[in-house]
This record gives C-alpha cells, sequence and structure tokens, in this order.
C-alpha cells in the first residue's frame, strides 16, 4: 500500500464478487485535475462549476473560460441533473430537486475533512 497519499477505504468486495448489487458508497466525487467540480450521489450529478466536455480526439475535460464562464463558481444554486433520466443533463432540475444538495455536500465536509487530515500529494510538474 502506497504510504505517501490517503487511501479510500470504501470495501467494495461483495459488490465485486456478486454477493451483493450495490456498493458501499453513495457519492461519488468529481474533479477536473484538483479542482472538485462535481458529486454523483444516487441517480443525480450537481456540478458547483461549468465543464467542458473533454473532446474525441483526446484530452480530459477542462473548466470553462471566458466572460460569463465558470472559471469562479457557478452563481446561484448549483445545477442539478438526473443522469438516469436525462443522461445528456440538458434539464437542471436543482430547484424542484434541492433536497439532492443536503447529502452531495455532506459528502464534499467529508472529503475536505480527510484532506485536512491527510493532505493529498503535490501535484507532479
Amino acid at each position: 500500500m502506497p504510504n505517501d497519499r490517503p487511501i479510500d477505504v470504501v470495501d467494495q468486495t461483495d459488490l465485486l464478487l456478486g454477493t451483493s448489487n450495490t456498493g458501499g458508497r453513495d457519492a461519488l466525487l468529481t474533479f477536473v485535475g484538483s479542482d472538485l467540480v462535481a458529486v454523483r450521489w444516487k441517480e443525480f450529478r450537481v456540478y458547483f462549476v461549468d465543464v467542458a466536455p473533454g473532446r474525441s480526439g483526446g484530452g480530459g475535460a477542462s473548466l470553462l473560460e471566458g466572460i460569463g464562464s465558470s472559471a469562479a463558481p457557478m452563481k446561484g444554486y448549483p445545477k442539478v441533473f438526473n443522469i438516469e433520466a436525462d443522461p445528456h443533463e440538458d434539464y437542471n432540475i436543482g430547484e424542484i430537486y434541492n433536497f439532492v444538495l443536503g447529502p452531495v455536500l455532506h459528502a464534499v465536509g467529508e472529503y475536505k475533512a480527510s484532506v485536512a487530515r491527510n493532505p493529498n500529494p503535490p501535484a507532479p510538474t
């Protein structure tokens, strides 16, 4: 086991061996570089910044830049999508499904607390 970084200790053995249909994780955090940009919780994805999708020729997602962009966090509420019912993320349902924010922000708080206890290693240059 590496000792230069925090290790995720969520046991997924039952899911991998087929003895359970669900994993031990409720939320999945999404990063662009070192920036936390979104959280998946159940069938919802919540974005805190706008993200440009990766290009088919390679290259991952990136934060949008320019006037009116979200190089800074979005103004107002985060964007919430039901990615099972709306896989293209066309309809922001944040005003209707604002109950999603509680569990999502809890997951973000747990992540930030874990990084405070065990800081991530510096990014390679």
